[in-house]
């Protein structure tokens, strides 16, 4: 694993520095049209694995979390749930919450699009608490700007209603977490991880 390569020739230089048979590049950055003739240059083949919010351009592998959200909703639905609050934090991604957006309006539920804006963790999370027969869905930027500010709160929310958390696991260092109750989308890395290998 590597982070921390701010100009494509400095990932370049570490890559050739490593010797490495092959690269498999999960979510790589924009500077990927930079690196990768580079890398095809030195004969050094990309595998990318693409986890929503990017272009497919350069992606071999593509992890779908709609399958998920869908049985997700669904089931909130059987449960009387006829509204999904999408929460969203600082750092948006327009493409994933589009994505969610169309797949919401394909199961027929009402769609309200909340972001953390300048609002402190206890007023989002107090505004989210409004209303009736609704669900949340957690992007995670906002969720781990929630279960870190305001973990009481989280939890008390996660009380008041259904929360969903597409992203995987909220991940904190030091952090004492509340306990919550949440729908929650994970990926079976190792299944991934031997399905390129076997490829």
């Amino acid at each position: 694993f590597y982070e921390g390569a701010t100009t494509g020739s400095g990932l370049v230089d570490r890559l050739k520095e490593c010797h490495p048979d092959k690269v498999i590049w999960y979510r790589p950055p924009k500077l990927l049209r930079e690196v990768l003739p580079r890398l095809h240059d030195i004969g050094l083949p990309i595998v990318g694995v693409n986890d929503g919010g990017f272009s497919r351009t350069y992606f071999q592998y593509e992890i779908s979390r709609e399958p998920a959200l869908i049985k997700i909703v669904r089931e909130w639905k059987s449960e009387g749930l006829d509204q999904v609050k999408v929460a969203t934090g600082l750092m948006r991604s327009p493409m994933a919450e589009e994505r969610i957006g169309r797949i919401l309006e394909e199961l027929d539920v009402e769609t309200t699009s909340v972001s953390l804006g300048s609002k402190s963790p206890r007023h989002f999370l107090d505004s989210l608490a409004k209303g009736r027969n609704f669900g949340v869905v957690i992007l995670n930027s906002a969720a781990s700007s929630l279960a870190v500010g305001e973990p009481e709160a989280f939890s008390r929310l996660s009380k008041q209603c259904r929360l969903a958390l597409v992203d995987g696991p909220v991940s904190v260092l030091s952090t004492k977490l509340s306990d919550v109750t949440v729908d929650l989308v994970t990926i079976d890395w190792e299944s991934l991880a031997r399905r390129i290998a076997d490829d």
